[in-house]
Formats: structure tokens, sequence, C-alpha cells
């Protein structure tokens, strides 16, 4: 079952993660999101941020260390696949077991892989499918789960995390070559976006994307580290680049689910080292 601890009163100061982002005290208090990926990186950041902004989290992630968020209050951790219907399935049937409503979602479960022009066709489908399990299907599978809770809400918030090989940086070049997987599933949560935007949006709901480029995270170390880069090479290139961090982006994440601007919707947010991590006004 997923059980939550009861809602904490006590009214906690929440501090800047960053000198670009502040999300203000109780900015969330009321909501319940659930946010995939979890136990690391981006995701991680998220419900943390979002827990000290006031809102009850569900926080999913297939690695098992994702039980260390079971201790903050107001935190359900859940190892589960948000690209598995049963395990949604699962979740969703517990949750309206506990009279439990989620009004947001936080969809930043990712996997990224590279392949070569030399790599066999078999291993390259192998990897195409994973990409997109991990990328799409994930996200898809963790909003579609939820939608009764999302149009019961009357306020759906989805926040899709995604990628600068959709949204580029301005002045840059767009990025290609050799995670055709990848950009593939990156590309599908556009239509994703689209698609939720207008039809949460008969109900009072929003959806949108926030799209990052180098973010210092254990899966763009992880990824580097496979094509042979070591960790002073890394250290040394987030320093000279201006790598964004995981507080940074979960930050904008937090501020765009507290945003309640019926216009603040159907945007996709570009976040890039060197410019700041905020929120663009509204037109």
């Amino acid at each position: 079952m997923v059980r939550l601890r009861a809602p904490c009163t006590e009214v906690r100061s929440v501090a800047p993660v960053s000198d670009d982002v502040e999300t203000p005290d109780g900015a969330l208090e009321g909501r319940t999101v659930l946010v995939t990926g979890a136990a690391r990186g981006i995701g991680r950041s998220t419900v943390e941020l979002a827990v000290r902004a006031g809102a009850t989290v569900i926080a999913l992630d297939v690695r098992p260390e994702v039980r260390d968020l079971d201790d903050r209050p107001r935190v359900r951790a859940v190892v589960a696949d948000a690209a598995d219907v049963h395990d949604m399935q699962r979740i969703v049937h517990d949750l309206d077991a506990e009279g439990i409503e989620v009004d947001s979602v936080v969809t930043a479960a990712g996997l990224a892989e590279f392949v070569t022009v030399d790599t066999p066709v078999g291993e390259a489908a192998a990897s195409f499918a994973r990409m997109i399990e991990g990328n799409l299907t994930s996200c898809y599978v963790a909003v579609r789960a939820l939608f009764p809770h999302l149009v019961r809400s009357g306020r759906a918030n989805v926040v899709i995390v995604s990628t600068d090989h959709v949204h580029v940086r301005p002045g840059a070049r767009p990025k290609s070559g050799f995670m055709e997987g990848y950009d593939a599933a990156k590309w599908g949560l556009e239509g994703l976006r689209r698609n939720w935007s207008t039809v949460l949006g008969r109900y009072g709901g929003r959806a949108n994307i926030v799209a990052m480029g180098e973010t210092d995270t254990p899966m763009l170390r992880e990824f580097m580290a496979d094509r042979g880069a070591t960790d002073a090479e890394m250290d040394e290139r987030a320093a000279a680049e201006g790598w964004l961090t995981s507080d940074q982006v979960g930050g904008v994440i937090v501020a765009l689910l507290a945003d309640d601007d019926p216009r603040r919707t159907d945007t996709n947010v570009g976040l890039w080292p060197g410019f700041p991590a905020v929120l663009p006004p509204l037109d």
C-alpha cells in the first residue's frame, strides 16, 4: 500500500537553492505531487524542494535508494517502474484505497545511451527500445494512469523533463548525432505536452515541459564516463561551461507547479548553462 504520513503543519522557511530561483513558503500547500525518477538528480531535488514548499509527494523510482526519501515529512517513496502499466495501476489502486488524490505529476525519469555507425542493428534497435521506454513510455504511462485523479482535481499540473536537444539554447546549433533513440523519445514528449495541455485544459489542467542543457547529474556523468571521460575532466568542463545543478532545475519545476496562471500551459521552458534558471515571463 502507498501510505503517507499525515501532513505536517509546521511552517518552515524555504531558502533559495540558487541565485536564480526561490519558491515562496507554502506555495504548494495542499498539493499532492507524484515525481518519477525521484531517487537522484533532478527528480530527487524536485521532491525535496516540493516538500519544502508545502506539497505532499509520492516519490517513485526503480532504484531502491529512493527509499532514502521515506524519512522526509510528507513523502512516500515507492519502488516501481513508471513505464510498467501494472506497477502504475497498483500505485493508483493503493492511492484510491486511501483516498489520496494526486493533482500534479513531474516526469523526471530518463535514460541516455550513445550508438555509433558501427553499432550492429540489433544492438542499436535494443538501445532505441530502451530509450523509448525509459524516456517516453515512462512519462506516458505515469501520467495516463493518473488521468482520473488529474481530471477530478480540476487543477492538474503536469511537468515533463526534457532536453536542449529539443529546445535549443539561443544562438546554438541543434545537437544531433548518434543519440537517435534518446532524441526520438524526447521529441515524442512534445506531442504528449501538446495533447495533454488540450485535454487536461478542458478540466482546468495544464501541461508544460522543462528542457535543460548540461546539468550536473549522475545520469550525465555516467553517460560521459561510458564515453571515456574522467571525473577530473567532467569537473573541469562543468566549471568552465557553468553546468546547471539539479537544484536549479528542480527549483524551476517547483516554481512551475506553483504558478497557477492558466496561460502557463503548452510551453517549453528552456534552461541552459550561462542563462538564468527562471521561468520566462508570460506574454
